[in-house]
């Protein structure tokens, strides 16, 4: 068989195999905290990474359905123990509230959170608590903090195009 037309072959192949390696990605499972908390009908889903480079943001998304027939008050708080405050710029808020009205469903998000380029790279044991109406749970958070970029976001932008 020539070598070009095996070449050829190999050629023709390349998109099935970008396309199962893209499969086999998505299909992993993503390192995140994922908390869920019911309470009369209401359900809210939160979700942060447990990891970030120094010196990036940081966001905690909630999504709360209601499926009962009366409004719930819902808020996510995030809390830092005093001893790391030092390690993150943080936002002046660090919660968010909503009132999901009856078979709505609400996004809201605790975001600013910054590991500072200065943070010691460790884990960091903050917590998340979850309020509904009356009802508190807490989930520990673990954030991972680790080495910022070796190439920051705009070095990229001017890489990029000229690596086509």
């Amino acid at each position: 068989m020539p070598a070009a037309s095996l070449l050829d072959g190999g050629m023709r192949l390349l998109p099935t195999m970008a396309l199962s390696l893209a499969v086999f990605c998505a299909a992993s499972p993503a390192p995140a905290l994922t908390k869920s908390v019911e309470h009369e009908g209401c359900l809210v889903s939160v979700s942060a990474p447990d990891w970030m480079w120094q010196g990036r943001t940081v966001n905690v998304i909630a999504t709360a359905r209601n499926t009962s027939t009366n409004d719930r008050i819902v808020k996510i708080a995030l809390s830092c123990p005093h001893a790391y405050t030092n390690s993150f710029a943080l936002p002046p808020a660090l919660f968010a509230s909503n009132t999901v009205p009856s078979g709505a469903t609400v996004r809201m998000a605790v975001t600013g959170i910054v590991p500072k380029k200065t943070a010691e790279r460790c884990t960091y044991p903050l917590e998340i608590d979850v309020r509904i109406d009356d009802s508190s749970e807490a989930a520990p958070y673990p954030l991972k903090v680790i080495r910022g970029s070796l190439v920051e976001s705009a070095t990229w932008s001017i890489l990029l195009p000229t690596l086509r």
